[in-house]
Formats: structure tokens, sequence, C-alpha cells
């Protein structure tokens, strides 16, 4: 069967419904923790699977605990018989998704809710309009098989990341968060790079990207079309024409998405020999295309040797945001900034691409994460820290917090404080923690 191949439309009330059935795609992208659960439920309970037809009928003409008006922002549903899993694409969720596991016991099935896909803004078709200048096949780079590997940060700290990787004789810089306002200094640092990486589109991560652009306007810069379009709508160019660094970034963007792969190649001559071009020796034999060149040749004799790839995966935390993976002569790098490790709501996450990933990884760099298996609310999180909190100060120890005191980590630490005056106003409790909030936990 297609990945997706249109089944039939549903009508509910005025609105017709196209539902959509689709394989391999589907049963992979929605294998989420809310899937298992309901998985173990309809296996548990030995639920029989109804028929699409009957469910659709179910939950919109019979079910009762959703609201008409969610029924209503029903747009497009699509399902995989052998996952059991029945996608909605809706502008209102927020009941289907609360009686999820009701619905599985009455179907059968698992609803995955999801938004509605949003029309094709106006930015986006005046960035589709700039003509790009990089190929996403390849990087040809003359690395004169030099294989050393080095790591130097350029900007580390509250709110900034930029990390230079260099490759032989080549370099990526890893996001670009640094201030602008630093930049003549940061590019004084031997700052070269062959080509750009954005994780993701938050200030901590792209704040010098355009003071990057203009610095060097000749690099490729790998991000996802959703970082490039949101950073352009940071920078207010929905509204206007775009400014000639703007157009720049815009040619210069090379918009990968989750699993793209891209090809380190060096050029090599058909004896073995590097750095001759490839174009050249298609000049020099007749009537043989550029792509037949390598066909029978092996190992030296390749017209391109590949010597690693660049790869990149969903990493979760905000729309658009990725994880880069660099494989140079066998070495492999894996770089995220922030991340989170399960889906949450529309936005993949890095669970699902664990398993694309090769195992083992040499070096993994993480800027930050999110990564716990529970997403508890900030107040129960805020009241374990004032339990914990608590229990230290009936011992006399101190509370170090890892934070930096120049931060919104300050709220911490008030909270804290109104917490024990309130403590002590109501249950007499005079012990108090002596509480750090500092950058450098090493120093106490």
């Amino acid at each position: 069967m297609a990945e997706k191949q249109f089944f039939s439309h549903f009508i509910y009330k005025e609105n017709k419904i196209s539902v959509w059935q689709e394989d391999y795609a589907t049963k992979r992208r929605h294998h989420t923790r809310r899937y298992r659960e309901a998985i173990k439920i309809i296996d548990a309970e030995k639920i029989v699977q109804k028929s699409i037809e009957k469910v659709l009928e179910w939950y919109f003409n019979v079910d009762k605990s959703v609201s008409i008006r969610e029924k209503m922002s029903v747009g497009e549903i699509k399902f995989c018989l052998e996952s059991k899993i029945i996608v909605m694409r809706m502008g209102l969720g927020e009941k289907t998704y609360e009686f999820r596991n009701h619905i599985a016991r009455k179907t059968g099935w698992y609803f995955y809710v999801t938004g509605l896909e949003l029309p094709t803004s106006d930015l986006s078709l005046k960035v589709d309009a700039v003509k790009r200048r990089f190929s996403t096949s390849s990087l040809n780079w003359d690395s004169s098989g030099v294989k050393s590997i080095s790591l130097t940060p350029i900007a580390c700290g509250p709110d900034e990341n930029s990390f230079l990787l260099k490759l032989g004789t080549k370099s990526v810089l890893l996001d670009a968060g640094f201030d602008p306002l630093k930049f003549e200094s940061i590019s004084g640092m031997e700052l070269k790079p062959d080509a750009v990486f954005i994780s993701h589109s938050h200030k901590d991560h792209s704040n010098g990207l355009l003071h990057l652009v203009e610095k060097f306007p000749n690099v490729p810069i790998f991000l996802s079309q959703t970082t490039l379009d949101f950073l352009l709508h940071i920078y207010g160019a929905q509204a206007r024409d775009f400014t000639p660094v703007e157009l720049k970034l815009i040619e210069n963007s090379v918009t990968v998405k989750n699993f793209d792969e891209i090809e380190i190649n060096r050029q090599v001559g058909a004896n073995g020999a590097e750095g001759i071009d490839q174009a050249d020796m298609a000049d020099s034999v007749d009537g043989v295309e550029e792509a037949d060149l390598t066909d029978g040749l092996d190992g030296a004799d390749r017209a391109k040797r590949k010597d690693g790839y660049l790869k990149f995966f969903f990493a979760g935390h905000m729309p658009g945001a990725l994880m880069i993976l660099i494989d140079y002569y066998e070495f492999k790098f894996l770089y995220t900034g922030d991340y989170t490790l399960y889906n949450y709501k529309p936005i993949p996450g890095v669970y699902d691409a664990i398993n694309e990933i090769p195992s083992p990884i040499d070096f993994l760099l993480v800027e930050g994460c999110f990564a716990s298996e529970e997403f508890n609310p900030p107040g129960q999180k805020f009241d374990f820290l004032r339990r914990m909190a608590e229990i230290k100060a009936k011992y006399a120890n101190n509370v170090l917090i890892g934070a930096d005191p120049a931060s919104s980590a300050i709220l911490i630490f008030n909270d804290l404080h109104r917490f024990f005056l309130k403590i002590k106003e109501l249950h007499n409790f005079e012990k108090r923690p002596v509480i750090y909030l500092s950058r450098n936990v090493y120093e106490y």
C-alpha cells in the first residue's frame, strides 16, 4: 500500500472531513508514551478493534464526552490499521486528548490529537522566491586527507551558545548564540567557518547570525525551514522587504529536515591523486557524463571519495529544532542544543530518532536539555524544591542551586524566601538553610 491514500469522506453536520489511510509513516511517527499506555489497555482488556467507519460514527454522533464545538474543529483524519492509530487533525482537542483512554476502551483505537496544518504564510512565500546558492546534495571539501578534529567554545554562558568544530582543514560553527556587540572580539578567535549549523531560532542559539552573515557572506548555513522562517519573523521581515543581509541569509541557507543526509566529499583523480576537480575531468573525457565517472571505480580510484556526512534529526524543544550528526572518517560527533526526549504535543522529540543514530557516538555535545520522562507542571517542581529545602533546614544543611544569579532563577530564591516566612508564621518553624545560587557549582 502507498504511504498515504485517500479512504473516504466523513460528513459531520456541515463539515466534509477527508479520511486517509496511512502505512509505515503513521506507525513510526506516533508511537508515543501515551500511545503505549492506550495499547496496553487495549491488549490487557482484550478490546476488539472496531472498523474505522464505526469508530467515526461513534465518536461524532454517539459519544457525549467531547463537545460539538471540538468535533466541528476536526479538519482531517488519518488512520493506520496495523498500529491502531487514528490521527485527528483538529483546531481544538482538549477533551479528545483527555479522554483518549476512554476512547481506546470504546473503540480499540488510540486517538492521536494534533493541530491543523497552517496555511502557507506570506513570509514563507517571500522566502521561497529567493534563489538559493548551495545544494543539499554534498559538501565538496578538499581537506587534503587531514583527519584531525578539534572543538573550540566560541561563546558559552548565560544566553550564549556557539562552538567551532574543526574537521581537518575545514570547520563547522555550531550555533551562533553570541552577543553581536562582542562579535569583533569573537571573530578574532580564528573564527573562519566553512559552514554554519543553527539548531533552532531561540536567541541564545542565533543572536549573532546576521553579524556572521555580514562577516562571512559566502558560507552555507544549515537549518530547518521553520527555523529560517522564525528568524525572519523575529527580524520583522514579514512586514517589509528583506534587508541585504537578510537576503544573503536566505540565499546561503540550506534548509534541511529530519533524517536528511549530506555527504562530505573529497575530490580525487582517477589515479588517486587528490585535488583534481571533477568538472575538469569531465571536460577531458569525450562522451562521458559527469555522473558516470565513478562507475566501476573503487577505493582511491573514485572520482569523489566520501569522507563522511552530515545528518539531521528532530530535537523536540520547539518547532524546527534539529540535532546534527557529523561523521568524519568514521569519527561520530553529535551536537544538540536544547532538546526534549519524547514527543510533546505536535513537536516530535528525539526518542523516535534514537534508533536511527549510529552507535556508538564518539563525542556528544549537549548544550541543555529537557529530557525528563515526566513533564511535571512547574508548580509541582517548585513544591518538591521547597520540601527538600525544608528538610535541609531541619539538619542545618546548606542548599546550593546551580543557576546564574543574574537570570530568572532569582525567582526560585525569592520563592524559597517567601516559603520559609510562611512556615514560620503558620508553624513557628524558625530554621532556615543558607541558600546559594551560583553558575559555578564547583566553588562550593
